[in-house]
C-alpha cells in the first residue's frame, strides 16, 4: 500500500537500493491487489522481493479484512468506528506482532552476521489498532533484538505522520526520484 511504499523510498534513499529489500505476506485478506503492487515495486526498484502466506493461523479470525470473513466492512473513519473500550472490526489479530517476527526471522536468515533495520509503515491514522502504536512497535522491536544478538531492529518512520501526511510525502520523495532519474538521463 502506499505506507509500504513510502517506507520503501525512504529505505532506498537512505541505504541505497541494493541494500533494500522487500517482503509481502499474505494473511487472506480481501484487497489482493496489495500484493502484485507489491512485486510491480519490487520489479521497479530491482529490489529483492520475498512472500509468505500465514492465512492459515488466521483462519479462525472473523476479521472483515479477511476473505471468509462473515461480517462487512464497516465504511467509517477510524474515528468514527474506534471505541477505546472495544475492538474495531477490522483488526486482524496480533497480524503485526506475527509479520514482524517473520520478517526478523527472513533477516537474520539472510544476514545472519549483520546488523539489519526494517521499516514498517503504522502511522498516526492507525490509532484504533493496538499492534500499530508507536508503544507495540517500540516493544516488539526490543524483544526482537533481543532475540537476534542486537542485529535485527526496527524503525517507524512514519509513526506520528497522519496517512495524509505519508502520502504527501511519498509523493514528494516519488517527485525527487523522479527527477534525479531524468537529471542522469540528461547527461
Amino acid at each position: 500500500g502506499v505506507d509500504s511504499s513510502t517506507c520503501v523510498s525512504m529505505a532506498i534513499n537512505q541505504y541505497g537500493a541494493e541494500n533494500v529489500a522487500t517482503v509481502t505476506i499474505f494473511y487472506g485478506q480481501t484487497l489482493k491487489k496489495e500484493i502484485e503492487s507489491a512485486r510491480k515495486l519490487a520489479d521497479y526498484y530491482k529490489l529483492a522481493h520475498y512472500e509468505f502466506n500465514l492465512s492459515e493461523i488466521f483462519k479462525f479470525s472473523n476479521c472483515t479484512l479477511l476473505e471468509h470473513s462473515s461480517q462487512e466492512i464497516v465504511e467509517e473513519s477510524y474515528e468514527e468506528q474506534y471505541d477505546p473500550k472495544g475492538i474495531i472490526t477490522s483488526y486482524v489479530p496480533f497480524r503485526n506482532g506475527l509479520m514482524l517476527s517473520v520478517v526478523a526471522t527472513l533477516a537474520q536468515s539472510l544476514y545472519p552476521k549483520e546488523e539489519c533495520v526494517i521499516m514498517l509503515g503504522n502511522h498516526a491514522s492507525d490509532f484504533a489498532y493496538a499492534d500499530c502504536s508507536e508503544a507495540f512497535t517500540n516493544k516488539m522491536s526490543e524483544a526482537v533484538a533481543e532475540g537476534t544478538y542486537g542485529l535485527v531492529h526496527f524503525v517507524s518512520p512514519l509513526v506520528n505522520m497522519t496517512k495524509t501526511e505519508v502520502v504527501k510525502n511519498g509523493l514528494e520523495m516519488l517527485h525527487g526520484q523522479a527527477l534525479a532519474a531524468w537529471d542522469i538521463w540528461q547527461r
